[in-house]
Order: structure tokens, then C-alpha cells, then sequence
């Protein structure tokens, strides 16, 4: 059912109705749902948001309510008065490139799935490298990397769903989780059992913000969904394209895999600091 909604002061109209924003928020909260209702007016003022869009888009109620819609989620872009909404929403690319919050959902799809990717084609090398195993078998394992992601993805999508929790402490932990696997793996002398352990870990720490990233991304900015997705994860596949001949340059002036996978690691620290800013 649609309805024309007009900001009164404290309350909102619906048609004839006047509805306390106080009321109508309380009812937000209890809806399972992701939901936002603006005014009509030439801002298109936020004026009730549910708890679940708030974690979908990691932004706070106090940042929402009494804002114009483009200003919190169009990168700055204030609607004028008079502009017909239509235009309003044409996609834009650039507006994907103003958003702070897509720049650091892109390192985040970077630090796991580009990592996913980038960390598959070495870890066969480095398991002949460092342990001796045969081609077959560390072929074998470097794909638990890949394969574990059939399980991870939707579950982390699942967890998000059920509101078991949030996609900013999914992204969190998973960065974090991949942060101290590299590290493990960039430990010289780890026992074999200890590097299967972590890359099993990698596994599922690369995989499971999949959804949270992507839903996340096409959230934050409604006029452009599509430019914010393609812009996420086009970084993702620059940094697979670059971090691997990286990886193989430090892999073959150290002769050791200790500089590359400690490399990786301190970049996936300084994605979960920034995390920190959304």
C-alpha cells in the first residue's frame, strides 16, 4: 500500500492521520525487515529507519533521522528542490568514487576474496616449497581455500539474516581471522598440521563476508547499487592482478615465502583499522 507521508514538526502525516515519529520508529524497531521511510519533501528527510537497514548500510540511527536521503547516502549529493526523482537516481560510477564507505568496502573485498584468490595460486608452490609435498597433494590442499568458500558464503549470508550478527563484526572478525592465518603461514618453521590449520581458516575467513560485503555495498548508496558492486569488486580483481607477480617477486628475491605471506598480513591489519571507520 502506498501512502503520501508529510513531515509535521514531531509527527508525520498519512493522508488525514497524524502519526508521533516517536511511535512510528518504536514500530520500526520491532519490524523484521529492512526499512526506511522520508518525508515528502524536496530532501527527501529520513525520518524512521529500522534497526536492520541501520546494520545493513553501518550507519547509526543519529546519523540517519532528520537527513536528507542523497546527503548520507549518495555521497553528498543533496536533492535539490524541484528536481524531478527520476534523475535523482541514474546511476553513476562517480558517485560510487566520491563514497569513502565503497572505498573501504573494496579493500574489505580485497583482504578477503582477492586474497582468496591471490593466496590459491601460491599455496601450492609454497607447499612444495617449505614442506616437500608432491604436486598432487598440495594441489589438493590449496583448494580447501577455494572450496571451503561453498560453505562459508552462505553461511555468512545465513548468520547476517537471522540477525545472529551484524555484517560489520562478520567483516571484522573475518579480516582480523585472515590477518593472524597469514601470519602463521609467514612464520618460518611452522609444523605442516599447524599450515593446514591456518589454511583452512583462510578458507573460511575469505569467503564468509561475501554476502555481508555485497549487500553492504549495494545499500549504501541506492542511486548507484550497481556502479558501487562493479567498482568493489573491479578493486578485487586489480589486486589479484597486481599482489600476484608481487608475491612472486618477494617469493624469489627472499627464496622464502616468510616476506610475502607477512606482507599480506599487514595489509589485511590495515583493512580491519579501517573498518573501524565505517
Amino acid at each position: 500500500m502506498a501512502a503520501t507521508l508529510t513531515r509535521q514538526g514531531t509527527a508525520i502525516e498519512v493522508g488525514s492521520q497524524a502519526i508521533d515519529i516517536a511511535d512510528l520508529q518504536r514500530i520500526f524497531d520491532a519490524l523484521p525487515g529492512n526499512f526506511l521511510v522520508v518525508a515528502n519533501d524536496s530532501d527527501f528527510t529520513m525520518v524512521a529507519v529500522s534497526q536492520e537497514r541501520l546494520h545493513a548500510t553501518l550507519t547509526r540511527r543519529e546519523e540517519v533521522i532528520g537527513r536528507p536521503l542523497f546527503e548520507v547516502y549518495c555521497g553528498g549529493a543533496v536533492s535539490p528542490s524541484g528536481v524531478a526523482g527520476a534523475n535523482l537516481l541514474q546511476p553513476s560510477l562517480a558517485e560510487a568514487a566520491r563514497s569513502r564507505t565503497v572505498w573501504t568496502l573494496g579493500l574489505v573485498h580485497t583482504a578477503t576474496f582477492g586474497l582468496a584468490v591471490l593466496v590459491g595460486i601460491w599455496i601450492t608452490t609454497f607447499l612444495v616449497h617449505d614442506f616437500g609435498l608432491s604436486l598432487v597433494s598440495a594441489g589438493a590442499a590449496g583448494s580447501a581455500i577455494l572450496a571451503l568458500g561453498v560453505i562459508s558464503r552462505p553461511l555468512g549470508g545465513w548468520l547476517i539474516d537471522r540477525g545472529v550478527v551484524s555484517a560489520r563484526l562478520v567483516m571484522r572478525l573475518t579480516v582480523l581471522g585472515g590477518a593472524i592465518g597469514l601470519a602463521v603461514l609467514a612464520w618460518p618453521g611452522r609444523p605442516l598440521t599447524v599450515a593446514a590449520l591456518a589454511i583452512c581458516a583462510l578458507g573460511v575467513a575469505f569467503n564468509a563476508p561475501y554476502a555481508a560485503v555485497m549487500n553492504t555495498t549495494g545499500a549504501v548508496l541506492p542511486r548507484a547499487p550497481g556502479a558501487a558492486v562493479g567498482l568493489v569488486s573491479g578493486l578485487g580483481v586489480i589486486a589479484i592482478a597486481v599482489g600476484a607477480p608481487v608475491v612472486g617477486a618477494l617469493f624469489g628475491s627472499t627464496g622464502s615465502f616468510t616476506a610475502p605471506f607477512a606482507a599480506l598480513a599487514a595489509f589485511s591489519l590495515v583493512v580491519f583499522w579501517a573498518l573501524f571507520s565505517l
